[in-house]
This record gives structure tokens, C-alpha cells and sequence, in this order.
């Protein structure tokens, strides 16, 4: 079983299914906010503070990331190239990022996103599903393969900062909180585990009873 979560924000990141494969599976999707939001380290805002922009969709089998227009309704535009695209972010500057499964990186990409990346990551990942971004910038991408959530700097071509690997088994979707707080849903043991800054500990919590 894979489970997912979002926690109210910015930015949603979530998913479903195996990567790979035709036709167009949608992987995951975000929402670029005009309140210059990151995905964390805000305080909670009510929907209706939250501007409605452009839809983002992480579309795996068609192997490209198409952004809609609101209401939502209309044909997207496709930034194509992109192999099996499978979670979808935003940073502060609203600069893209986005998980390339098939070559175990993630791409950044500025607005208005029509050329070539501007950062590809260059740490060894093994499998990268879910991706999420701190007030400060720094990327966290879930290590599936390697069950490890590994975090980087800008700009993302380095080592990484950190390696959390404390309850962490399999992980596919990660989400932060308002105090920095990071989530994480673990395939592996069907659960979902916080763990706080700077992580590097044992998990404050670790939920899931009833996963199966």
C-alpha cells in the first residue's frame, strides 16, 4: 500500500500508482501562490488569502509536467522532455522543481518554464518520489530505494546537508508543518513519521495505526 499526505500550505504534493508506463498517468501536482509562499515555514493561511494561479501536474506517462490555467478547465501547456515526471514543487521565487524518476534526479526549472533546467541534482538517489522545499530553500527529496530522505542546499548540485534515515523505510511523500516540521509516509512500514529541525533524530510521532 502507498500512502500520501499534504499538510495545508502553499504548495500539495501527492501521488499514486507505479511510475512508468502509458498512457498519461498524473503523478502529482502544486499550485504556484501569489503570496510568494514556500511549501513551509509560514504561518497558516485560510484559503481565501491564497491567490488562485496556475495548476501544475506531474503527468508520468506522457512524460511531461502541464500547467493549467484557472478555472482548471482549459488545455495546458506542457513542459515536455521530462522522463517519467513524478512530484512537482515550488520554491519562494517560484522556481519549479520536479522529480525525474527515470534518471533518479530533480530538475529546477524558472518561470515561465519553457527552457532547459537551470539545476539538476547530481547525488546518487535511487528511485526519488516525493520532493519539498523549507523556507530557506533547501530541498528535500524521499529516497525510496535507498529509504532515506536526503536534504540539500542551493544549488542542489552538492553533497547533501543531511541524510535522515531515523524511521524512515521506503518514503514517497513528504510535507512540512508550520514549525518546520517534517512528514514523511513511509511505504515500507505503512506509516507516517514527524520528525523536527533538524532532524536528524529519532520521530516525534509516528502514526499509522490501521495502514495496511
Amino acid at each position: 500500500m502507498r500512502i500520501f499526505l499534504a499538510v495545508v500550505a502553499a504548495t500539495l504534493v501527492a501521488g499514486c500508482g507505479a511510475p512508468g508506463g502509458a498512457p498519461p498517468i498524473p503523478r502529482s501536482v502544486a499550485a504556484a501562490s501569489s503570496s510568494a509562499l514556500g511549501a513551509v515555514a509560514q504561518k497558516r493561511l485560510s484559503c481565501k488569502s491564497i491567490k488562485a494561479e496556475d495548476l501544475f501536474v506531474a503527468n508520468d506517462g506522457g512524460g511531461d509536467v502541464a500547467e493549467f490555467k484557472p478555472p482548471y478547465k482549459g488545455t495546458p501547456k506542457k513542459l515536455a522532455g521530462i522522463a517519467s515526471p513524478v512530484a512537482v514543487a515550488f520554491d519562494r521565487k517560484k522556481n519549479l522543481f520536479v522529480t525525474e524518476y527515470a534518471t533518479d534526479s530533480v530538475l529546477e526549472f524558472k518561470p515561465p518554464y519553457t527552457g532547459k533546467p537551470i539545476a539538476k541534482t547530481k547525488v546518487p538517489l535511487n528511485t526519488p518520489y516525493g520532493i519539498a522545499l523549507d523556507g530557506n530553500g533547501h530541498l528535500f527529496i524521499a529516497d525510496y530505494g535507498n529509504s532515506r530522505v536526503v536534504e540539500l542546499d542551493p544549488p542542489y548540485k552538492g553533497s547533501p546537508k543531511a541524510i535522515i534515515t531515523n524511521g524512515i523505510s521506503s518514503p514517497d511523500g513528504l510535507a512540512f508543518d508550520e514549525k518546520c516540521d517534517l512528514f514523511v509516509t513511509n511505504q515500507g512500514t505503512n506509516t507516517f513519521t514527524e520528525s523536527a529541525p533538524p532532524y536528524g533524530g529519532a520521530p516525534v510521532l509516528t502514526g499509522g495505526v490501521g495502514f495496511a
